[in-house]
This record gives C-alpha cells, sequence and structure tokens, in this order.
C-alpha cells in the first residue's frame, strides 16, 4: 500500500529487533537495560512499519499470533496482515506512553504503549499490549491487543 506519512515515536536508533552483534555506531552505557533497549527498538519499529510501510507488518509477528483490534480476533498472519494492509486506514501514531516488562532469559517481553492515532483524519486515543517471544534471534509479537479508547 506504500507510505502512510510516518509516525511521531520519539525515540532514536536502529530500526531493527535483531540482538545479535547490531550494526548501531552508538555505544551504549554499561548501565542500560537489553531489554529495555530491545523493547524501545521493537515499539519504534513496529509503529513506523504500521505507518510507513503496512505491507511489512506482518513479518514483525510470529507463528501461531493472535491480533485483538477493539476486541475483533485475528488468527494467523494471513488474518493478521488482511486487516492491517487493507480493512484499518492509512494512520499516524503518536506514543505518550511506552512501558514494558520482561525478560530476555525467560523469552519473552510484554510492551504496553498508549497515545494517539489519526487515521481517516479521525482523532483517537488508543492503548496497546504486544507479547513479544524470542524467534531465534529476533523478537516476535505472539500476541496484540490494540484497543481505541474515544
Amino acid at each position: 500500500m506504500g507510505r502512510r506519512g510516518g509516525n511521531k515515536f520519539s525515540s532514536s536508533g536502529p530500526a531493527s529487533v535483531n540482538e545479535g552483534g547490531g550494526s548501531s555506531s552508538q555505544s551504549q552505557p554499561a548501565n542500560v537495560d537489553p531489554n529495555a533497549k530491545a523493547a524501545k527498538l521493537f515499539s519504534k519499529l513496529y509503529f513506523e512499519t504500521l505507518d510507513n510501510q503496512r505491507e511489512k507488518t506482518v513479518h514483525l509477528y510470529g507463528n501461531d499470533c493472535l491480533l485483538l483490534f477493539n476486541g475483533n480476533r485475528y488468527v494467523g498472519g494471513a488474518a493478521i496482515n488482511e486487516f492491517w494492509t487493507n480493512t484499518f486506514p492509512p494512520s499516524l501514531h503518536t506514543i505518550t506512553n511506552h512501558t514494558f516488562n520482561g525478560t530476555e532469559e525467560l523469552g519473552m517481553l510484554i510492551i504496553m504503549h498508549s497515545g494517539n492515532v489519526v487515521c481517516d483524519g479521525k482523532n483517537h486515543m488508543f492503548s496497546q499490549v504486544i507479547n513479544c517471544t524470542k524467534e531465534g534471534d529476533q523478537w516476535k509479537i505472539l500476541a496484540d491487543d490494540y484497543r481505541f479508547m474515544s
């Protein structure tokens, strides 16, 4: 579907969820939590992809994945891809809150977002909880619960 206009996610860093020796030229302070870094990078990639390259969003989801969008269930990559590319209108997300929980040792991250999204010229507040699991050296979405709040 092409470019959708960008997003306003305020983090910086490479757009990669690969944990295996990324190509970032910036060194990280010793006290940076690698799980926080992974959650931040994954979130940045997720919203950049959703807002700008929607047809690639399916690659962020793992095997046996689930999307709950305003209570509607989409199970599996094909159904999720169909929803994001052909049902959900072009969007622009602004993230106002981003928190996470989880550990790489357990191979899971729970990422929570809230913010605003503009689609079809209408502004909506939204909340989202993404459950990620490690597949090889990449984080993949296992379950995505996305809801409009207004």
